[in-house]
């Protein structure tokens, strides 16, 4: 199984401690075995690193990491801690924000569960749940 997460925009102190009980649980409850990750961000370098450390006991568990942009963009760094990318070509042609969105919107479509945070007040945020429900995901709130 395949996870996304729309990470938490707000209060992510909040999160953090909990977090590698979550990927445990969905490792565990869920068969999740592959984990999407975009945008190095605070809460994808501590994902990557949750995942690094259960690898010991879960070492069928891969970390992808999805780039939307160039390949050779200041993302590097993230795709060295990721075993594997995927770099999506087409959105080579989008700007930046575009490509943002396209990436994110395949990163839904290519899961099988997503987790969701309590939101913020981004309308972006708000289309992206509603798509996941569209979709009809399996839909993991992390707590």
């Amino acid at each position: 199984m395949r996870v996304t997460f729309l990470e938490p925009r707000k209060n992510l102190e909040l999160y953090l401690p909990r977090l590698e009980e979550l990927i445990e649980r969905l490792i565990r409850d869920y068969g999740a075995d592959t984990f999407y990750f975009c945008e190095m961000t605070r809460f994808t370098y501590e994902a990557m690193d949750v995942l690094q450390r259960l690898r010991e006991k879960y070492p069928f568990c891969e970390t992808v990491y999805v780039i939307a942009d160039n390949p050779d963009a200041p993302q590097e760094k993230g795709r060295k801690s990721s075993p594997r990318y995927v770099y999506l070509s087409a959105l080579s042609v989008f700007g930046k924000r575009d490509s943002a969105f396209v990436r994110d919107v395949w990163m839904i479509d290519n899961c099988d569960i997503v987790v969701l945070y309590p939101p913020s007040d981004q309308k972006a945020e708000q289309s992206f749940r509603n798509y996941v429900y569209a979709k009809e995901k399996t839909v993991v709130t992390a707590e």
